[in-house]
């Protein structure tokens, strides 16, 4: 038979092992070409300021299914090769050349891989097209052209070599007794580019480097070391593997049965052992860090969304303004909204301490354990107890009873404009006890007098404050009697009334505002609030304010004076507008507790229980720190401080300035609801608004999607590359050891009992390698990937801290699948090698 037909004999004669390479090759191609395209579609999809973090962080995926790729072609190539030994040698004998050989199977290289490729490349094209990641089909062919040259340069060159051996007369041990299949020269290279590029990866945290000029680069080395320190732990594996056989052999060998034939096999034939092995060692590995990084990574976008939100809704005010009298808050609109469980207000203002300018935030203290969404970066433990003082910052404050409709007030009043300014006055809108006055009205144009605006702040435990009008009053400077409720210069009493939104219950008298505005010359007025009661269903119920009040002046304890009851006496200074405060003497102690970031604690050298000052509006607020956490909820950045709104807004009625109305509401969804839906209800109740959830509030600062995508295209790949590997290498087996069937079928061991011995034989080299794989994966995503996740987050000022979270349902499936298919290919050669036992027909020199 001429050289020709031997080649096609031979070709032939491996159809079906050469059927299981060209599915690898399309397995390869197709993954290949899937995970390029959902990294080139979701680098296009990102901002442009995430996009070198997608890029370099899919290197990671795709170099670990590159070299799953490589090795799983180079040991079928290995093990075609070593099927075709005594083929390669006998063309040699029959005049062939090793170039012809090499010729020869580099074409059939290539035809078997040139539609492994194609078919692989259409399919992926095929998948990403009904899904959100179309991909440019351009790409998908240049990777798919790239994985069919690169099969069929490395199945072709393992036979070339072995060719080559075979015409120099370098025929390998054919005794099938090769103890060490991990050379020590194999090991030292492994773990030395394994150690080079894990270094890098520690070094920069992740492939992408950042240059001190700003710019970005991909470090190939540092995406290489998953994929590479996956390959060392397969090399270990190897190493022991022959050790461990042996080991097991001889403790099986003092126990009866056909145990030890089958250990003492897998001693005998390492270099059939060491495929499967390899191939299950990177599968099991590239799930396990697939399932370490897709939950990590998963954990940081949700982590960064409800950091940046606090909360399931964040409902923030375009122009938040100072409130209004008889403004309902915004908290119990929201509350309404069907799908709302609970909301809360929120206050946020921008402050300076030393060198530094923190946000403060400022949230009711209950709200902590309901409505603020906390994460491991801020326990809800933590805030709860930091924010909680060890007292009601209202709590001399007169309580209105439940049901309250309208308050009714009876009001004495006067107003006297004085000759000449005293040379002791105090501030603008101080408190001064007049030594004397004018008897007689001095005349004065009353036109353009503001005065006085009585305004009563209400405030619910929570911290929501409602400032409520209390009548309206006209000047009456001359003493002629005219206009609504004149106040001139002898006391004059009044009953006024003022309704209430509908508030609900728990609301308290926290403060008395009287304002004036306008007069030309100093004028002294005098206002008392002589009785107050509430109107409710049954009738009048009085409203105790006989407590200490005192007045509220300029910053935090500078010139607060007693009142004798809820009254004011007022000298003003000039036309503009001037205020008086009264509060209850005991309301708005300093300092607030407050829970700040680390980062803020470690720029100012603050620890538990120090004290800081912050500055906001012109007020110094006075914090003692309760407690430090890595993120506040609600301001990712990096320098927050997050207090109690009650008693922040006690300080701020304490120091007599202009109260900002809450600008956000904190809402948490029914677990019932669909959030989405919750959310667009939400925007159409509360115009002018806009609506925040964990998933809206930070756009583009998540550049992971991809990358996670990629990476499980990558593990699902492994595993089907492992799968397919195991097969030829059953395939490959089923024939070269065709011969051991007779032999042992003489000395009486039946083909059931081969069948069981042989898949046991696999079984059990690709179980342990299962374990062994998804160990070494799990301890290498525990080192790498909080970097690669810290390294994918873009677009905030503060990234939280990494959590590690294991996606346990995919990374079981995976697992799952994979144990599966080695139970599969196992089973499938048992039945193949019981079949072969009952084949009395076979001949060894038979082909």
């Amino acid at each position: 038979m001429s050289r020709a037909g031997l080649l096609g004999r031979r070709a032939r004669a491996q159809r079906a092992l050469l059927g299981l390479v060209a599915v690898l090759v399309a397995v390869a191609a197709g993954v290949l070409a899937g995970a390029f395209g959902v990294v080139r579609a979701g680098a296009e999809a990102a901002p442009a300021a995430a996009r070198p973090a997608v890029v370099a962080g899919a290197g990671v995926p795709v170099a670990l299914l590159t070299l799953a790729a490589l090795v799983t072609l180079a040991q079928v190539g290995s093990l075609l090769g070593q099927e075709r030994q005594a083929e390669t040698e006998l063309l040699l004998s029959r005049g062939a050349a090793p170039a012809q050989v090499t010729a020869a199977a580099l074409a059939e290289s290539a035809a078997v891989c040139a539609g492994g490729t194609l078919v692989g490349t259409v399919a992926a094209w095929a998948a990403l097209a009904v899904t959100d990641r179309p991909a440019d089909l351009g790409i998908l062919a240049v990777v798919g052209a790239a994985v069919a040259v690169a099969a069929a340069l490395l199945l072709a060159g393992t036979t070339a070599l072995r060719a080559r051996a075979a015409a120099r007369r370098a025929v390998s041990d054919r005794s099938g007794r090769v103890r060490q299949v991990a050379t020590g020269g194999l090991v030292t290279l492994t773990f030395a580019a394994a150690a080079l590029c894990l270094v890098q990866l520690l070094r920069y945290g992740s492939p992408l480097v950042v240059a001190a000029d700003g710019t970005t680069r991909t470090d190939p080395l540092a995406a290489g070391a998953p994929a590479l320190v996956l390959a060392s732990l397969a090399v270990v594996a190897l190493g022991v593997l022959g050790p461990v056989a042996r080991l097991v052999e001889r403790w099986a060998a003092r126990r009866p049965g056909l145990g030890v034939v089958t250990v003492r096999q897998v001693a005998r034939r390492l270099v059939s052992s060491a495929v499967p092995l390899v191939l299950v060692v990177l599968a099991g590995g590239s799930a396990a860090f697939a399932g370490v990084y897709g939950g990590a990574a998963g954990r940081m976008a949700t982590d960064v969304g409800v950091l940046t939100t606090g909360a399931d809704l964040r409902v923030v005010r375009e122009n938040p303004p100072a409130l209004n009298t008889g403004a309902s808050p915004d908290a119990d609109a929201v509350a309404a909204v069907a799908g709302i469980a609970a909301a809360v207000p929120a206050l946020r203002l921008e402050t300076s301490a030393q060198q530094v300018k923190p946000t403060l935030v400022a949230v009711p203290a209950a709200a902590t354990a309901g409505v603020v969404r906390a994460t491991r970066a801020a326990d809800a433990a933590t805030l709860t107890a930091g924010l909680r003082g060890e007292d009601d910052p209202f709590h001399d404050a007169p309580r209105l009873p439940a049901g309250t409709t309208a308050l009714e007030a009876r009001v004495t009043a006067s107003a006297t404009v004085l000759q000449t300014a005293p040379l002791d006055v105090p501030p603008a809108g101080g408190v001064y006890h007049v030594p004397s006055r004018p008897t007689e009205p001095v005349p004065m144009d009353e036109e353009g007098v503001g005065f006085p605006a009585v305004t009563l702040w209400l405030a619910r435990a929570d911290g929501v404050l409602v400032p409520l009008r209390l009548g309206a009053f006209d000047a009456d400077l001359d003493g002629d009697g005219d206009g609504t409720r004149p106040v001139g210069p002898h006391p004059t009493p009044y009953t006024v009334r003022a309704e209430l939104p509908a508030l609900g219950e728990g609301w308290l008298l926290a403060a008395m505002d009287v304002d004036v505005s306008g007069a030309e010359q100093p004028l002294h007025l005098t206002l008392s609030i002589d009785g107050l009661s509430a109107q409710v269903d049954g009738g009048s119920v009085p409203v105790d304010v006989s407590a200490p009040w005192a007045s509220a002046l300029g910053d935090v304890g500078a010139g607060r004076q007693p009142v004798s009851g809820l009254a004011v006496d007022l000298i003003t200074q000039d036309s503009g507008r001037q205020r008086l405060r009264v509060e209850p003497t005991g309301q708005g102690q300093a300092p607030i507790p407050a829970v700040v970031t680390k980062a803020l604690a470690d720029e100012l050298g603050l620890a538990t229980g120090d004290l800081v000052d912050m500055s906001a509006q012109g007020l110094r607020i006075g914090l003692r720190v309760a407690g430090v956490v890595d993120a506040v909820p609600g301001a990712l950045r990096p320098h927050v401080a997050m207090v109690d709104l009650a008693r922040l807004n006690a300080l701020l009625l304490r120091a007599g300035v202009q109260v900002p109305g809450p600008g956000e509401v904190w809402a948490t969804v029914d677990a019932a609801a669909d959030a989405r839906a919750t959310a667009a209800r939400v925007a159409d109740a509360m115009p002018g608004t806009t609506v925040l959830t964990p998933a809206t509030s930070a756009p583009g600062a998540d550049a992971s999607g991809p990358v996670r995508a990629a990476t499980w295209i990558a593990a699902t790949g492994v595993v089907a590359l492992a799968i397919l590997g195991v097969g030829v290498t059953a395939a490959a087996g089923l024939r070269a050891r065709r011969g051991e069937v007779v032999v042992l079928r003489a000395v009486g061991v039946g083909p059931r009992t081969q069948g069981r011995a042989r898949a046991v034989e696999l079984g059990a080299v690709a179980t342990g390698a299962v374990v062994v794989g998804l160990a070494g994966g799990w301890a290498l995503g525990t080192v790498a990937v909080p970097g690669l996740v810290r390294s994918t987050v873009t677009g905030v000022a503060q990234v939280p801290p990494t959590v590690l979270a294991w996606a346990v349902v995919p990374t079981a499936l995976l697992a799952a699948a994979l144990l599966l298919g080695v139970v599969a290919v196992s089973a499938a050669m048992g039945v193949r090698v019981r079949a072969q036992a009952r084949d009395t027909a076979f001949r060894e020199e038979v082909r």
